[in-house]
């Protein structure tokens, strides 16, 4: 549930069908576009809240990438990952900080800011994966 304000919308929900509320809302479209996914893949709402997501699972299983993994698959899914889930995680986890690293290694950054982190880079990108996915968008 959702509280609606007209002063204050919340404007990601548009993208994604919200109902409209005047005065009440008897049907919803249903529709699948191309913004949807244009959304998940760019919007700061979905990036700042899967960089959010990144630091609570490493503050909370801190060092052990299966078990953030799994920390993710509960807090977003409510039910344990499987091997296959995790093990296609990890890989990912472990291709995703390379590339990272490599870019910010070509990039530069300047000496006098925090030092880059490829890995809490890379957990926030596995983060925005699952915020897109089916299992979280849609419910079964």
């Amino acid at each position: 549930y959702l509280q609606v304000r007209r002063t204050h919308p919340v404007t990601v929900l548009d993208t994604f069908d919200a109902p409209v509320m005047t005065p009440n809302c008897e049907f919803r479209n249903k529709t699948t576009v191309a913004t949807q996914s244009l959304l998940c893949l760019n919007d700061t709402f979905i990036l700042e809240n899967a960089r959010a997501l990144a630091g609570r699972l490493r503050k909370e299983v801190p060092g052990d990438a299966r078990g953030q993994i799994q920390r993710a698959w509960h807090i977003l899914f409510c039910q344990e990952a499987t091997n296959s889930d995790i093990t296609k995680s990890l890989l990912y986890l472990a291709e995703q900080t390379e590339a990272i690293r490599l870019k910010q290694q070509e990039i530069g950054f300047p000496k006098d800011g925090p030092p880059p982190d490829a890995q809490l880079d890379a957990l926030a990108s596995l983060c925005q994966i699952f915020y897109s996915s089916n299992r979280f968008l849609y419910v079964h």
